[in-house]
């Protein structure tokens, strides 16, 4: 019985000076029952973020060809004499099963099988510079967005029939290099992704998936559609059903959305893209093959030319991949600018500030964002079964609100969280559970940027029962 198992970490000079890609791979396979020979020494080798080569040693004795399966969404067959292929279009971060044997005729080998996964999230040296704490210990890939740009990200993506199944897949993996350039969660940035055609669909809200590996599966078996072009109709659902707190939209934070369309639309869309944009929504439109131009500046915002993409083809939505996600994380981070300055690290000293929010390459200036200084004083008043009083004492500092949020100790609860101004100082708050203990977490805010958190436990009363006088 083979069973084999492998750990190895590539250093890939061709993707990214520095760049460091972790490939996990795991073989087994079951005992020789079989009458042809399978190929042995699978190994892997990164050609880039989205492509791993798999090469092989032939049987030693004659075959017809191989068999290579990836997950459940890919088959190839090749000749006998290859020993090597390539594997594309991987999403970074995601689980893949592979497998491969050799076939004579109706006769198989046993399959040898391989588990990896590319971990697209790492790139460089760990930085460190006195006095400054890189934001969750993060390490960002060039092609990712600052650690403070935190949005809520919308794509709305055409699934008529003119897109068709086999290019519908280009869609899913650009929309996954684009939510995957975001630092993803439920306090960080939201994604949702809408389909529309004849009639509008969401596949997922704002408030569905708050971890990077679940929201890039949901992506990767997003199901095609199939139907008409109704791209009005899908806005106005958006502003309906989407950029709603229900829905998991945040008052607040930047709203983006990305519409990715193949043709054009089959009803009037400027007055539902104006009305999307009122309400604060940055749009960015990319067309593809017979996408209408003016079409594309109606929905989209201004200035057209950072926010209008039009590409020829499915197959060459990389060429204007990396450009697009640079603007829309610059999009992002420039709302939270008037609370970012810029400094020069070999002039000023970094005591009044916390966390790196992106670096420019080969200069020494950094983008920081300043301390904020917590509330302080945080007492729990008041509690009943269902509600409690939470009172604290001002930050000190120049800030823009307050956030706070109650977890349950207890799984499946509901937490609560509640945004306040700059001036209050205290919240009743009710819908708890009876007789159940929670950690009381409590932010200042400046802009999008939290204090330290204030923490405090209390537990709310048992459910109180009087019985009133019985008469017989």
């Amino acid at each position: 019985m083979l069973d084999i198992k492998c750990l190895a970490e590539i250093l890939d000079q061709h993707l990214y000076t520095h760049t460091h890609v972790l490939l996990t791979c795991k073989l087994t396979s079951v005992p020789l029952l079989f009458a042809v020979e399978p190929p042995s020494d699978l190994k892997f080798k990164i050609l880039n973020e989205n492509t791993v080569q798999m090469s092989w040693r032939k049987p030693s004795q004659r075959i017809q060809g191989y068999r290579i399966q990836v997950v459940s969404d890919t088959e190839l067959n090749l000749h006998a004499t290859a020993t090597k292929t390539s594997i594309t279009d991987l999403t970074p971060d995601l689980d893949y099963s592979v497998s491969i044997n050799s076939y004579d005729g109706t006769e198989e080998s046993i399959p040898i099988f391989g588990q990896l996964t590319i971990l697209g999230n790492f790139w460089g040296l760990p930085l460190t510079l006195p006095g400054i704490e890189v934001l969750d210990g993060r390490k960002l890939r060039p092609s990712d967005c600052s650690v403070n740009a935190i949005a809520d990200l919308v794509f709305l993506v055409d699934g008529s029939w003119s897109v068709g199944r086999e290019n519908f897949k280009h869609i899913r993996s650009f929309i996954s290099a684009l939510a995957g350039a975001f630092d993803i969660g439920e306090d960080k940035t939201r994604v949702a992704v809408v389909q529309y055609s004849t009639d509008t669909r969401t596949e997922f809200a704002l408030n569905r998936h708050s971890k990077r590996g679940e929201l890039l599966k949901a992506i990767n078996t997003l199901p095609y559609k199939g139907g008409n072009t109704m791209t009005g109709d899908a806005m106005d659902y958006l502003l309906k059903n989407i950029f709603t707190e229900v829905a998991g939209a945040r008052k607040g934070f930047p709203k983006i959305a990305m519409i990715i369309t193949d043709g054009k639309s089959q009803d009037p869309v400027e007055e539902y893209a104006e009305r999307l944009r009122n309400i604060g929504v940055e749009i960015f439109a990319l067309g593809i093959k017979g996408a209408d131009e003016n079409e594309l500046k109606e929905m989209a915002s201004i200035p057209h030319n950072t926010h209008v993409y039009n590409v020829p083809n499915f197959d060459v939505i990389k060429t204007v991949q990396k450009k697009l996600i640079t603007q829309v994380c610059s999009s992002v981070e420039d709302h939270t600018l008037s609370e970012i300055g810029m400094v020069n690290v070999t002039n000023q000293q970094l005591c009044n500030y916390k966390h790196i929010v992106k670096v420019l390459p080969n200069q020494t200036t950094f983008v920081v964002s300043l301390v904020v200084e917590p509330a302080s004083n945080l007492q729990v008043l008041e509690i009943s079964s269902k509600s409690m009083r939470v009172t604290w004492d001002p930050s000190l500092g120049e800030i823009t609100g307050y956030k706070l949020t109650l977890m349950p100790m207890m799984a499946g609860m509901k937490r609560q969280v509640v945004y306040v101004g700059p001036t209050q100082t205290s919240v009743n708050v009710r819908d708890l559970s009876p007789e159940t203990e929670y950690e009381i977490s409590l932010f200042a805010l400046k802009g999008l940027t939290p204090s330290d958190a204030v923490l405090a436990m209390e537990k709310t009363q048992p459910v109180k029962v009087s019985l009133g006088e019985i008469t017989l």
